[in-house]
Parts: structure tokens; sequence; C-alpha cells
């Protein structure tokens, strides 16, 4: 197995980082007779709720929000911008925290 921390893949030189590693991932499945099914390469993020979200089929972005306009809005720490009062519904209730 090979684990490579995101931070990795985020310098300038990330590209190659990811080559090199994809290689040796490579060969160590080839090499070690892993199920196909294994997973050799492992990118170890940072922000594990980030993951976890992802995971629980959360997608990014705000289409989904204006595609089925909520009554409530929960803006937690997202008030850069994202969507506008002027694309919610006037009833809508939006909360920033």
């Amino acid at each position: 197995m090979v684990v490579v921390g995101s931070s990795a893949l985020q310098r300038k030189d990330g590209a190659a980082i990811h080559a090199a590693v994809s290689s040796i991932a490579q060969n160590a499945r080839s090499t070690s007779g892993a199920p196909e099914e294994w997973k050799v390469l492992n990118i170890l993020h940072r922000v594990a709720s980030q993951v976890a979200a992802l995971d629980l089929g959360y997608k990014p972005g705000v289409d989904a929000i204006r595609k089925n306009p909520p009554k409530v809005l929960l803006l937690l720490g997202a008030d850069a911008g994202c969507i506008t009062r002027q694309e919610l519904p006037k009833d809508c209730f939006v909360i920033y925290q």
C-alpha cells in the first residue's frame, strides 16, 4: 500500500509526485499479486470531514439549491457570494453563522 499526503500533490511538482507514486503503486500491485479491487494508491486528506461528505453523496456547489429552492437555508461559514439573496425565494429564511 502506498499512502501520500494531499499536501504533497499540491506542490509545484505535485504532478511529478503523483506520476512517481502511481508508478510505484502499479509495480506493487503487479508484483504482489493483490486483487484488482484492492486500492494500492491512497491519498491521505487533511480534512477528513470533506471526504466523508463526498462518501455520503454530497455534491459540491449550489446548483441543487438553485434548482430546488429551500424554505430555510443555513449558511455555515459560506457567505462569500456562492449564492445571492436575489436567487432565493422571498419566503426563504436564511441563517448566517
